[in-house]
């Protein structure tokens, strides 16, 4: 309900800014980066004007675009083109924008809103879906003009020096830990074992399947395998990716899991306990989740071929040097796929 709301409160200003024109107020405010443009951009007849603005608490950057037409000719924009580009050289997209197209004739002058959130920090991103503290200065591509898009034309967005010295003070994103998957010997042929039977289950399904239907020639013969990466669990069939960091007095675990398997998976957050040190099992203080493409209320807990999810949880636990995740993902009734994921905390190289 919260997204909800804020999504409207976007759209409401974003209607009121495109109704009354350029704001005097854009670059005032509590809280905010402010940045300007220092100088116009022309291009293909037409004349850019700048500024954007972006709240302590968001990782959302919002422009006011100012085109004019100084040309001999109607031209047509299409704003959802447009593109920011950090200092990382990492390019976004737009989320949103007061106008998607429209049709600028010869002496017209437009003002509009556009959203982007860009990943300002790929290290953060890669270990946590964090975007990172904004950058002190970005690159706006205003979008396509024509129907042509033009990746050289951009207008370089600077900081505000007070307003980005007291954003940078805050610190947000300091004394995070980040933590991979351990890869153990024990562990790898811990799951290969589970694997295996889970392969095993799934060849003998497919061959009941194959005897029954004429239509099936013949049917595939899976064989098991397992690889682990720092965040990655890759079985056959199926891939989980986990990111999981402390920051703030809390543990968040961000698991994503992809089903190709011919075998059903059944997967029941509520049951999953993040175990600390002291070998105490933590219950989620919050449980999100997103299923992809949806059957999750149709077929309760239930993760078919096909299916993506992804869940965050977010457990009340500061740093350690070692976790473990208590999982429950099942399938065929009872058998446990995989019951649990143990970490260590992430040392960067030469620390």
């Amino acid at each position: 309900m919260g997204k909800i709301f804020s999504w409207l409160f976007i759209i409401s200003v974003t209607i009121l800014m495109a109704s009354c024109g350029e704001s005097d107020d854009f670059l005032r405010g509590e809280d905010q980066v402010f940045y300007k443009a220092k100088k116009k951009l022309k291009f293909e007849g037409l004349l850019y004007a700048a500024k954007m603005k972006g709240s302590y608490t968001s990782d959302t950057l919002v422009i006011e675009l100012k085109t004019e037409n100084v040309g001999n000719k109607s031209v047509k924009l299409n704003f959802m083109q447009a593109e920011l580009m950090g200092q990382n050289g990492v390019r976004s997209n737009v989320l949103m924008a007061s106008t998607a197209e429209k049709e600028l004739k010869v002496g017209q002058t437009s003002i509009d809103t556009i959203y982007f959130s860009p990943v300002n920090d790929m290290s953060l991103y890669n270990n946590t879906y964090l975007k990172g503290a904004f950058g002190n200065e970005y690159f706006l591509l205003p979008g396509a003009v024509g129907g042509i898009y033009y990746s050289s034309a951009n207008i370089k967005l600077i900081s505000d020096e007070k307003s980005y010295d007291a954003y940078q003070a805050l610190n947000r994103y300091s004394d995070m830990v980040f933590y991979d998957v351990d890869r153990s010997k024990e562990y790898r042929n811990a799951l290969l074992e589970k694997t295996t039977k889970l392969i095993a289950y799934t060849n003998e399904e497919q061959l009941k399947k194959a005897a029954a239907d004429s239509s099936i020639r013949k049917a595939k013969v899976l064989e098991p395998d397992v690889k682990l990466s720092r965040k990655e669990l890759l079985q056959t069939g199926i891939a989980t990716l986990v990111k999981t960091y402390s920051w703030n007095g809390r543990t968040i675990v961000d698991w994503r899991m992809l089903n190709h398997q011919g075998t059903d998976l059944e997967i029941n957050p509520e049951q999953f306990r993040l175990i600390n040190e002291a070998g105490q099992e933590l219950k989620p203080g919050g449980i999100q989740m997103e299923i992809t493409p949806g059957s999750w209320k149709q077929e309760k807990n239930r993760l078919l071929k096909g299916e993506r999810i992804a869940i965050r949880f977010s457990f009340k636990h500061q740093t350690a040097e070692k976790l473990v995740l208590k999982t429950d993902i099942r399938y065929a009734g009872s058998e446990q796929l995989i019951d649990e994921v143990p970490f260590k905390k992430f040392i960067e190289p030469g620390k």
